[in-house]
């Protein structure tokens, strides 16, 4: 195995052999470059580690749904003809039966083999499988899930797994490194072992409305460049240490596979509603959610055209009583957009008195 050493000479062998160092360049010249090689075998160093480490508690995700479809009885090409014999033998219709395959991924979030996803990709599954990353398939159980949040919780019966470290998604700055794990495309691929992207925090609080396709809304959301394709659902979105900071969701695309815009349920989000999914209790909305000394409170405000504006409120601790620190309207943080005026009205407001105002 090459030492790092050994591909730094390596490198400057090959640059010299094609006359790509200029007679000119000094020693000043070639010690930059070797601090900017040096550099960057550090960063493939770090994501290496990632992709091994994390890697490991990735896990494919396939589900089966049972359809029913409506059939009718159309063989003589002749309308009035078929219509008879479609009354007379089967009445208005006859149902037919088909399994529909789903494909996800997810990522184990402690040894005893609970299992975090997208609600989505579970959503109606009369059968859920899993596949570790080390081959290893099993029969899970669905714990408890959210259709607002698209989150669900599974569980397979197996001990002493990896699992992956959930990190803290509000310390996140644009233009951070960010990997994306998942298991895009396994039926084609054929391969337990989960890829891996490599991009930067695109941007955060983004909002994907919902539409005719797609009934539901997401809110707060991360961007990423960090390549999202069909499968990576449910998957982490995790930092250069290693550590979870989100949920991959979705993505933006004009033909389907990943055009550099995808999208991740912030981490911190998931861990206020993770107590409910583990019990299998339903989240409740409108109320706050609390864990530890922070929490969220989400209500809906409805305005003079009796439309329905989300807002999420991002609550602290702070001697004995709780405070807004942030405040979301559609996604959009009031703390980033307009500091000035949410530091002087409402960052020393209670969110009990506060709501009391709405």
């Amino acid at each position: 195995m090459f030492k790092k050493s050994d591909k730094l000479i390596c490198f400057f062998l090959v640059l010299a052999v094609f006359g790509l160092i200029p007679e000119g360049a000094t020693a000043a010249n070639v010690k930059q470059n070797k601090s900017s090689l040096e550099l960057m075998l550090q960063i493939e160093d770090a994501v290496s580690n990632v992709a091994e480490s994390v890697g490991n508690a990735v896990v494919g995700i396939s589900t089966e749904k049972t359809r029913q479809v409506t059939s009718y009885f159309r063989n003589y090409g002749d309308d009035i003809f078929d219509e008879f014999f479609q009354n007379f033998f089967f009445g208005n219709s006859r149902q037919r039966e088909y399994k529909q395959i789903g494909l996800g991924s997810g990522v184990i979030i402690n040894s005893h083999g609970y299992i975090l996803t997208n609600e989505h990709v579970i959503s109606g599954a009369d059968k859920i499988n899993v596949t570790l990353a080390d081959g290893r398939e099993f029969e899970a159980k669905l714990k408890g899930s959210d259709y607002r949040a698209d989150l669900a919780v599974i569980k397979i019966d197996a001990a002493d797994l990896p699992y992956a470290e959930l990190g803290d998604s509000d310390t996140l700055k644009t233009g951070q490194w960010a990997i994306a794990i998942g298991n895009p495309f396994s039926f084609a691929v054929a391969s337990p072992n989960p890829s891996v992207t490599l991009g930067v925090i695109s941007s955060l609080h983004r909002s994907l409305p919902s539409f005719s396709s797609r009934s539901r809304a997401y809110l707060d959301l991360i961007q990423t460049d960090a390549a999202i394709n069909p499968g990576n659902s449910g998957g982490p979105l995790v930092n250069i240490q290693g550590k979870v900071i989100g949920i991959n969701v979705a993505i933006i695309s004009s033909g389907g596979g990943s055009e550099g815009i995808g999208f991740a349920i912030p981490i911190n989000d998931a861990k206020l509603i993770l107590k409910n999914l583990l019990r299998g209790e339903k989240v409740l909305y409108g109320r706050e959610s609390v864990d530890g000394d922070y929490g969220v409170v989400r209500i809906k405000i409805v305005t003079r055209k009796e439309t329905e504006i989300p807002v999420m409120y991002r609550i602290k601790k702070k001697a004995g009583d709780w405070f807004v620190y942030d405040i979301s309207v559609e996604g959009v943080s009031l703390v980033n957009n307009y500091r000035s005026q949410f530091n002087s009205i409402i960052v020393r407001s209670s969110y009990k008195d506060l709501i009391k105002k709405l």
